[in-house]
C-alpha cells in the first residue's frame, strides 16, 4: 500500500491480517523473518493497546508475527492509561510489553510508576517495574 508516496505496511483490515494487529511506517526491509519499518510507527494490537514510535522490527516465526520492537519516543497508550519509554519490545506470544529507558507509565487513576524497566502484562493488566542496583523504580499512588 502506498500513502503519500510511502511504502505502508498494514495489517488488520487491510491487505495483510496477522495476530490482530495493525502496523504502519514506511517499509525498509522485508525477509522470510523480519520487517524492519520506519517514520511515525503505529502499531495496535485489538482496541486495548497503541505503540507509537520512530522505527521497529517485526519478527516473524511460523508465519505469525511474534515480537515487535520499537525505539524513538515510545509512547504507549493501554486501556489502563498511558506510558512512556526510550524502547519497547512487545511478546505476541507471552502477551507481555516491555518498556525500557527511563519507562513511566500513569493510570486512569493518576497513579504513577517509573523505572529504568516497566513490564505490562497484557492478559491481567498488571504492571511491573524494574531498575538496576543503586536505580530508584519510584511509584505515585494517587487515592480517588
Amino acid at each position: 500500500m502506498i500513502i503519500n508516496g510511502e511504502k505502508t505496511v498494514k495489517i488488520l483490515q487491510g491487505k495483510i491480517i496477522k495476530n490482530d494487529i495493525l502496523m504502519k511506517g514506511q517499509l525498509i526491509d522485508k525477509t522470510k523473518n523480519s520487517i524492519k519499518i520506519q517514520k511515525n510507527i503505529v502499531f495496535k494490537k485489538g482496541e486495548n493497546l497503541k505503540i507509537t514510535g520512530g522505527s521497529a522490527s517485526i519478527k516473524i516465526k511460523n508465519n505469525k508475527y511474534y515480537k515487535v520492537f520499537i525505539e524513538e519516543g515510545i509512547k504507549i497508550f493501554f486501556d489502563k492509561g498511558k506510558g512512556y519509554a526510550n524502547k519497547a519490545e512487545i511478546d505476541l506470544e507471552k502477551k507481555m510489553v516491555f518498556l525500557k529507558g527511563k519507562a513511566r507509565f500513569e493510570d486512569k487513576k493518576g497513579t504513577k510508576i517509573e523505572g529504568e524497566k516497566l513490564t505490562l502484562n497484557l492478559e491481567n493488566g498488571k504492571i511491573y517495574a524494574t531498575s538496576k542496583v543503586n536505580k530508584k523504580v519510584k511509584v505515585i499512588i494517587k487515592e480517588e
